[in-house]
């Protein structure tokens, strides 16, 4: 019998993984043409793509058309179904987008990492465009139901090699499913029904469990590390499309000075590595922006095309920045505020012991850099009444030797961008530089955490054309 849900009840005493950093981003937009394509300037570099052949119910046994979802009973979250992809050969990419296809279409996120490092959130900005099969069905339920199938396009920032292996994960809400709840869905197919191009099917499904494990699955044996149960007559595999932008032929460069994952809020004690800064002014003054700077690798040229820090702000924010000894300019308004936590699942904790919600600040940039340069930038935000005196923005920031995480270019010098213009530094453990020369912040030194996303500067080949259709 088809089936097109599997049911799990194992319940584990791992963390709730996903649960405290669901996000939520949906734009519906019209129909259109089956078989469209992202911006013309990305390529289509890697296809399976939905099946053409064998479609549904009337295919009977041939069926090559189903959906995964994962079902669990609570406490456990349900986990999250994907699979992996590999480009060819062994250049450099920029994938722009990841296309794959549900029958949910509200809520959802894509989470992913290449294959043999932690998996994280790579975007909750998609469009779900309803589409049918070439058939002209929707998507049948082994109940024979017909459910309106969307193909969903998440928007990306991944420079990635070819020959590395990379998986993606569908985040969507919970559905109460009796006593239990369903996960999201994700369209699969069995690659020898399909009729189309299927790129890279090795008959394995993946599972993302809420304790950050990858779990693999044959559906037809029930081989592999999910939940030894056979789902299906047949194998199958995720459908999914990759669109990217060819890089030169250096590697994309990329700049890590991220959050920490040790010695994390006030129980740390004298070790804690993580802290917040922003200025305080008495009115008239407006209160300084905070920030710090980084330098790419190497002597060419990138085209930075996202700044990523991290504060307990996040309505009104904006980037400032520019190359040392230039002038500041406004750099960005668009961003995207994720809420996130901690490695330990904490929130940032101020010296009151409060927690408060931390936020991972994605702002869309244009800059061309040419590595070994010096940029400097600094977060602007609405300033939030604090007695009689005004706060600025808050920047998160870290002590490098006990972030445990990489901290590339940390200086311990933390920056900020003044009224008149003039970027001030400033040594938080000693108050030397021109901030507020003697002010002591903290009993150690910190940079503001943030990382860089850049490539190459690129020519673009001509899209290449779809092969079958939906």
């Amino acid at each position: 019998m088809l089936i097109d849900l599997v049911t799990r009840y194992l319940l584990r005493s791992a963390p709730d993984f996903q649960s405290t950093i669901h996000v939520a981003g949906f734009a519906l937009v019209g129909a259109l043409l089956i078989g469209s394509h992202p911006a013309r300037a990305d390529v289509l570099a890697f296809d399976r793509g939905l099946p053409i052949e064998n479609l549904n119910n009337e295919a009977g046994a041939d069926r090559s058309n189903i959906e995964w979802a994962d079902v669990e009973t609570p406490p456990e979250t349900p986990w999250l179904p994907g699979d992996d992809f590999t480009l060819a050969g062994n250049g450099s990419y920029f994938v722009t987008t990841i296309r794959v296809w549900s029958t949910d279409d509200v809520g959802l996120a894509l989470w992913g990492g290449a294959a043999g490092t932690p998996i994280h959130l790579l975007s909750h900005t998609y469009t779900a465009t309803p589409v049918t099969y070439v058939n002209a069905e929707g998507y049948q339920t082994s109940a024979g139901d017909f459910l309106q199938l969307y193909q969903i396009d998440f928007s990306v920032n991944i420079p990635l090699d070819g020959g590395v292996t990379y998986r993606y994960f569908l985040d969507g809400p919970a559905t109460a499913s009796g006593s239990d709840f369903r996960g999201a869905r994700l369209h699969a197919s069995n690659a020898a029904l399909s009729g189309s191009p299927q790129m890279g099917a090795d008959d394995t499904f993946l599972f993302l469990g809420d304790d950050g494990t990858v779990y693999t699955w044959n559906t037809l044996t029930g081989e592999g590390t999910y939940c030894g149960c056979v789902g299906w007559d047949k194998t199958s595999d995720g459908n999914v499309q990759v669109f990217v932008r060819r890089s030169g032929p250096s590697t994309s460069a990329t700049f890590d000075r991220g959050l920490p994952i040790e010695n994390l809020n006030n129980e740390a004690g004298a070790d804690r590595s993580n802290i917040e800064w922003a200025d305080v002014e008495t009115p008239p003054e407006t209160p300084w922006l905070p920030g710090d700077d980084f330098a790419l690798a190497g002597s060419g040229p990138n085209i930075v095309y996202s700044i990523r820090v991290w504060s307990t702000d996040s309505a009104g924010l904006s980037l400032w920045g520019g190359a040392a000894g230039s002038p500041i300019n406004l750099i960005s308004s668009t961003y995207t505020a994720v809420p996130v936590t901690y490695a330990n699942g904490e929130g940032y904790q101020n010296s009151a012991g409060e927690f408060l919600q931390l936020y991972q600040v994605d702002f869309s940039v244009n800059i061309r850099l040419n590595g070994g340069v010096t940029y400097q930038y600094f977060l602007d935000g609405p300033a939030t009444e604090s007695d009689s005196d005004f706060r600025g923005a808050r920047l998160h920031a870290s002590n490098a030797p006990l972030s445990g995480s990489p901290q590339m270019g940390a200086d311990d010098t933390f920056l900020f961008l003044g009224n008149d213009g003039i970027v001030y530094t400033w040594n938080t453990l000693t108050g030397e530089g021109t901030y507020c020369p003697g002010c002591v912040g903290w009993n150690k030194t910190s940079d503001g955490n943030v990382q860089v996303f850049a490539h190459r500067p690129f020519q673009l080949s001509p899209p290449h054309a779809r092969a079958g259709g939906m």
